[in-house]
């Protein structure tokens, strides 16, 4: 998704919700703050040709543009800036046809469908039949999200070109990957210098049909950051649950690994787990080695509950609680310089897959007033010790 306010135009992904940030000047991603974007609304269908559909979203222009085979490229305003390479032909080579549907507009170019739809603006996007994302929703919220779907910085004039925006989607999956913790508004109950403490009140509704109650604490000393995360089940009923910490890290080509588990889930193409499996050969990091070229995204049992990462400069230790016995690791190692190692007191799918009689998935069943809690110690210290001369 593109726009053109001016030459100091830049995105920033914002996090796994799929929420993007377009700024200019050096605006920091901590200023974000969704209340100070207003939802675009209104759509206006303008002209279509074989190659794109050309729209007006509250006076700005806004085109789809079949750009290859199975590649849409939106843009808002007029553009002013050249694509920096993303693109490997720079003119609409694709088709489009395009048809009114309800509120909106379907657009079908290939195999690929969006339907936008107006009041407020927001996407639905589809690849052979299959849902890819959705714009966030949050129907106990007044209907509305609390992310506007499309949105412009408070105070644009109507019809001038945005110079912040933001689009915010839901990526589909049929399993609630990350739980619902992190998509709700937490409340700042106790802070000082060095720690804070969050609380989170939840009663049921249609993400996660359980009354609870959530609090994390986050304390950091000279060379470390603790943190705790709990949960309570304030329902009369059995609750299913799950705790994690989903840390991320620096990864370079000094970087080495030392840690131990005792097997790896394979997973199916929607990356949930298929069968467990030993520890193949480049999974094991019982001695300290390097993480380059390990190609992960997977979910490791039988953890140690240790981690180890050795850079030039100095050793970070990972230390995760009792509960924590799973840990999934992420490292795509494609050009993205960073490492995710996730302490976990479940499988990914765990719900699911202990319905259907899977053994040792993780799931803690809590009785009404039942707590349960997990912590992790990050330290940072001088290096863990030099490589091998082979590694």
């Amino acid at each position: 998704m593109e726009g053109a306010p001016g030459p100091d135009f830049e995105y920033k992904l914002r996090d796994a919700a799929g929420m993007i940030y377009a700024g200019s000047g050096n605006v920091s991603s901590d200023e974000f703050q969704q209340s100070s974007f207003q939802r675009l609304s209104d759509v206006r269908f303008v002209s279509v040709d074989a190659s794109g559909a050309r729209f007006e979203v509250d006076g700005i222009a806004f085109n789809v543009l079949a750009h290859a085979t199975d590649a849409l490229r939106l843009t808002f305003g007029q553009l002013q800036l050249p694509d920096y390479g993303l693109l490997q032909q720079t003119v609409a080579a694709g088709t489009l046809t395009v048809a009114p549907q309800g509120e909106g507009w379907c657009l079908d170019s290939g195999d690929i469908t969006l339907m936008n739809e107006s009041a407020p603006l927001r996407f639905t996007l589809s690849k052979a039949g299959r849902m890819v994302f959705t714009p966030i929703t949050d129907p106990h919220f007044r209907g509305r999200t609390r992310l506007p779907a499309i949105g412009l910085q408070q105070g644009e004039a109507r019809g001038k070109q945005p110079r912040r925006g933001c689009a915010s989607f839901a990526l589909n999956s049929d399993t609630a990957a990350y739980g619902f913790g992190w998509q709700r508004a937490w409340q700042v109950v106790k802070r000082n210098a060095d720690s804070a403490e969050l609380h989170l009140k939840h009663d049921p509704d249609i993400d996660w049909p359980f009354a609870c109650g959530a609090t994390q604490v986050a304390r950091l000393s000279a060379n470390a950051l603790h943190l705790s995360l709990a949960v309570k089940n304030t329902d009369k009923k059995v609750m299913p649950a799950g705790l994690g910490f989903h840390p991320f890290f620096p990864l370079t080509p000094d970087t080495h690994l030392q840690t131990d588990w005792r097997g790896m889930w394979q997973m199916g193409s929607d990356s949930l787990p298929t069968a467990l499996g030993p520890v193949p050969m480049e999974a094991d990091f019982s001695q300290l080695r390097p993480v380059t070229n390990w190609k992960v995204d997977h979910c490791l049992p039988g953890w140690t509950r240790r981690a180890v990462l050795d850079y030039p400069t100095h050793r970070m230790q990972l230390d995760a609680s009792e509960a924590c016995r799973q840990i999934v690791v992420f490292a795509p190692n494609d050009g993205r310089n960073f490492i995710a190692l996730e302490p976990v007191t479940n499988i990914n799918n765990a719900f699911a897959l202990a319905a259907i009689g899977v053994v040792d998935t993780g799931v803690r069943m809590l009785v009404a007033n039942e707590s349960f809690e997990i912590s992790m110690l990050i330290t940072l210290s001088g290096r863990a010790a030099p490589p091998a001369a082979n590694a």
